[in-house]
């Protein structure tokens, strides 16, 4: 009976991006992540990774996008657990310049390290009746 209150629970809170006591952010499909400025950075690349795969592997980042801003909203298609990356960059004589590391919301550098839970809900049951 617990399991199914925490089940509950969890799921109502879903479309409000609760953040829970493990530090995973329920989303229901997309979330804005912001980060501090990187000293002298024109503009950043954002991903996401799924959480069983290797963050070391480059080839296994999904890019979220290119920006500017000191933020981006990374809309999710498949239902899973991810970690959020960024690293900074600049140009310099027609070449593009990263920072030496990458910044991942579950390690060091991060407030409160934390993953995304992306879950779509279960449908609510139908043609209720008495029998």
């Amino acid at each position: 009976m617990k399991s199914k209150a925490i089940l509950l629970t969890m799921f109502l809170l879903l479309p409000f991006g609760i953040t829970t006591a493990q530090n995973v952010v329920v989303i229901p499909n997309q979330v804005t992540v912001a980060w501090d400025a990187g000293a002298k950075a024109t503009d950043y690349e954002v991903f996401y990774i799924p959480t069983s795969k290797n963050k070391a592997n480059e080839s296994e980042w999904i890019p979220a996008g290119t920006t500017a801003l000191l933020q981006q909203t990374i809309a999710f298609t498949a239902e899973g657990k991810y970690v959020v990356g960024v690293r900074s960059r600049k140009l310099v004589e027609g070449e593009v310049i990263y920072s030496e590391g990458i910044a991942w919301s579950d390690i060091e550098g991060t407030t409160s390290p934390w993953v995304i839970l992306y879950a779509i809900p279960p449908e609510k049951p139908g043609n209720l009746h008495v029998k």
